[in-house]
């Protein structure tokens, strides 16, 4: 196997043509990129720094076998030359071991099982702080200054609430194999009580390969309620050989410090659990919620 590496370090298409006309000649090109911020350089834009998405653009033009892997440390990025790669891989910021960790990935000597713990939006004016004052702030009376204005509609929360469709949902992720989440049971000790609620289900390994699956659990609140259509109350990874399928009991307390069927009242200054019937919702992602439990739980 022939190896041949560029370095590109300037932001123009000039700059970009080495690794171009490398990626013309290879079998397959990997772009390796991402976005940085510290304290004292935040972030001004969610969109892909130093025009690293014409670099995109430009190498997989040249060969379609181009995987892009995100090195992103922070938050989100908008891809919009997604539809221009063969794949891609979110890396996150792996540290000092990220040359083994990328490379027993792509050769498939590891399967990257991991999901999305934010939401990946389409465009830079559909995100929950796509105002300037949100992000990345403004000066008012020359001070930097950020809104916090989303409330209790933050991450996919606000994707639900306003029926924005991201790039990628939060809690989604693909490997190389694929899962089949059945067999939903959801069993309350008694209604109208605080007893722990056991949501029981079945993963199974349906592809060829050692992986692990997440089911996640999110409930939908009763209605006349100022709450998001849905939150997260539970999630559990599962690994599993190929063909493997086992039962997931995951066990949601209502004592539990997230407050997993509680609202918070600002008169009583205290959290309280709306009563009426609550809608267990199971899936793979914010959006992947296949399973809905037909029975209620009541509180």
């Amino acid at each position: 196997m022939t190896v041949n590496q560029v370095n590109v370090t300037g932001t123009t298409p000039a700059d970009f043509a080495a690794g171009v006309q490398a990626a013309k000649a290879a079998d397959i090109a990997i772009v390796i990129t991402g976005t940085t911020s510290s304290e004292g350089s935040d972030r001004t834009s969610i969109s892909p720094s130093y025009n690293q998405d014409e670099l995109i653009r430009e190498v997989a033009a040249a060969n379609p076998k181009t995987i892009v892997v995100l090195n992103d440390n922070s938050s989100a990025v908008v891809d919009s030359w997604l539809n221009s790669a063969g794949a891609v891989l979110e890396a996150w910021f792996p540290g000092g071991e990220s040359g083994n960790i990328l490379g027993d990935l792509i050769f498939g000597l590891a399967n990257p099982s991991g999901k999305l713990p934010v939401t990946f939006p389409s465009q830079n004016d559909a995100w929950p702080a796509s105002a300037p004052n949100q992000f990345p702030g403004v000066q008012v009376d020359g001070e930097p200054t950020v809104v916090y204005s989303e409330g209790l509609f933050m991450g996919y929360r606000w994707y639900d609430q306003n029926n924005v469709k991201p790039t990628f949902h939060f809690g989604f992720g693909l490997s190389y194999t694929l899962f089949k989440v059945a067999d939903l049971n959801v069993s309350q000790g008694s209604a109208n009580h605080r007893s722990p609620i056991t949501i029981q289900l079945s993963a199974q390994n349906t592809g060829k390969a050692y992986g692990a699956e997440v089911p996640q659990i999110y409930v939908r609140m009763p209605g006349g309620i100022d709450e998001p259509p849905k939150r997260l109350v539970g999630f559990q990874k599962v690994w599993l050989n190929p063909g493997e399928k086992k039962t997931v009991s995951i066990v949601i307390d209502p004592d539990a410090s997230n407050h997993p069927f509680d609202i918070w009242d600002k008169a009583s200054s205290k959290w309280r659990t709306p009563s009426g019937t609550y809608q267990v919702l199971v899936g793979t992602s914010s959006d992947d919620n296949d399973l809905v439990f037909a029975g209620t739980v009541n509180f």
